[in-house]
């Protein structure tokens, strides 16, 4: 039958029934197709579906399409839909995140508006593919609707499981706040009824809120329980594993834990790599440069950070570069080079500007410029830069952008630059000090103390400039840190300049 259908199709063009003409983005494919009478259409399609439907001669990776394709144009909606559904998943499993989304949005165009648990499956797909491949602002979209979808079924636990995606999709946006506040609610709707996997989702959630807030021992613990929680759960919460795994090789480290942080890291990189998973490989080595900075392996954190930053641009996702850029400087400026540090930071801000859409709380590598620039001694270009922040902060206030704001651990950093760049009292240094015990993350209450000392050096203020290297000393002994020489520069000049 396909023959005799295949010999009409090429008499149809003999007869000049076909117009040749493309349309913008067709294929001569396309253009023969709407070029025949829709009812051979119709049979054309119906028999490819047959076809596909029961041929052993190719495997289903390629079968399955064709047929899936053939059904929705032959307006076998049903089969259609089924098929993309399951096209979709098979794209997940696989990472395949962009062919996955594409299967999903197929799948929408075909289910009926009253098949409200398809359509959800669909919608929650569809977003949770959307934020992995950068399209943020849709994959929200698309989650808020599944969760009204959830919403209309009353199913409660199935709309805490959507808000734990859209949670996911605002962290990776960097809108902090927001992003706990879902786990909030998710939390409330699950109640005391949450199943294994489900109560697995919230302690990430919970977890990662805590890491963001600089709150480690409290995230280590929500982590770790959600990683025993995730990992007899087998493949459904292998996700679950993975960002807990992530997270706490960057959390471990500030805790002392180094070897325990050591075999997260390399499980975590293992299982990304077993499964093919590149979105969450390149953030397994971007976290591992805790690590290797407890081991004091700078050229091993940068080559990682290179890694990171090279998977962001074959998946396309600009976060990576941006997070690999102003790594890269930290680990530069903790180092010493702080020249090539400001290179990074510079392109970094430059991401910034040009994509507004990466930072949502505040301009960070601007942060990171002013910090260089107050440890250089160019006090005027690094009070430019607070500025610049403060401006870009009383913007997102005047735009209602409620999650535009700095850390607690960033307010510790900015008013440390203040300090550094203006006559401030040796008060306000030890209260400072006193707040970056508590607020500040990594390796930043040692940058607060060895910057006071830089600064009281340069005004011959020697007692004060003593006690503040002194200080960054005895924090460099408890925190893994790449700042050890820094500091001990610091003790040699306060000794010379004693003498």
């Amino acid at each position: 039958m396909l023959v005799r259908l295949f010999a009409s199709y090429r008499e149809a063009a003999g007869r000049g029934h076909f117009d040749m003409e493309l349309p913008p983005g067709s294929t001569v494919r396309d253009a023969i197709a709407r070029s025949v009478p829709a009812a051979m259409r119709d049979r054309v399609h119906r028999a490819a579906a047959m076809f596909y439907r029961t041929t052993r001669t190719m495997p289903d990776v390629r079968r399955l399409p064709l047929l899936a394709r053939h059904c929705a144009e032959a307006v076998l909606r049903e089969e259609a839909a089924a098929l993309y559904l399951q096209l979709a998943d098979e794209a997940r499993e696989r990472h395949a995140y962009l062919d996955a989304e594409l299967s999903y949005s197929r799948a929408l165009e075909l289910l009926p508006a009253d098949d409200l648990r398809r359509r959800l499956t669909a919608r929650r797909g569809r977003g949770s593919m959307r934020y992995r491949i950068a399209r943020y602002e849709d994959s929200l979209a698309d989650l808020l609707e599944a969760r009204t979808l959830a919403q209309r079924l009353g199913d409660r636990a199935l709309e805490a499981d959507i808000l734990l995606d859209a949670s996911t999709a605002l962290d990776w946006t960097t809108d902090f706040s927001r992003s706990r506040e879902l786990v909030d609610e998710a939390e409330a709707l699950a109640g005391n009824a949450a199943h294994d996997l489900l109560r697995a989702r919230l302690l990430l959630g919970k977890g990662r809120a805590l890491t963001r807030a600089g709150r480690r021992a409290e995230a280590c613990a929500a982590l770790e329980q959600a990683a025993r929680l995730a990992t007899p759960l087998g493949s459904e919460a292998y996700e679950t594993l993975m960002i807990a795994l992530v997270l706490l090789e960057a959390v471990l480290p500030e805790l002392g834990r180094i070897d325990d942080a050591e075999r997260a890291s390399a499980q975590a990189i293992a299982l990304a790599r077993e499964r093919g998973d590149r979105l969450h490989l390149g953030a397994a080595l971007n976290n591992r440069r805790n690590v290797l900075i407890a081991r004091k392996d700078v050229q091993g954190a940068k080559q990682d950070q290179d890694a990171f930053m090279q998977i962001g641009r074959e998946l396309g996702i600009l976060v990576n570069e941006y997070f690999g850029e102003w790594n890269l400087c930290e680990i530069l400026y903790q180092s010493g080079e702080l020249d090539a540090a400001f290179e990074h930071a510079r392109r970094a801000a430059e991401i910034e500007r040009r994509h507004p859409e990466v930072v949502t709380q505040a301009p960070i590598a601007v942060l990171h410029m002013a910090r260089i620039e107050a440890y250089r001694g160019d006090e005027a270009q690094a009070r430019t830069f607070l500025r610049t922040i403060e401006a870009w902060l009383q913007q997102a206030k005047e735009e209602g952008r409620a999650s535009a704001s700095l850390t607690r651990s960033e307010q510790v950093l900015f008013d440390m630059v203040d300090l550094a760049t203006r006559d401030a009292t040796a008060e306000a240094w030890e209260e400072l000090l006193e707040r970056s015990a508590r607020d500040s993350v990594e390796q930043e209450p040692i940058e607060v103390a060895d910057l006071y000392g830089t600064w009281a050096l340069r005004r011959n203020r020697m007692q004060e400039a003593r006690r503040a290297f002194e200080e960054a000393a005895r924090r460099a002994a408890r925190i893994p840190n790449i700042m050890d020489a820094r500091v001990q520069r610091g003790l040699a000049a306060t000794a010379a300049l004693a003498k």
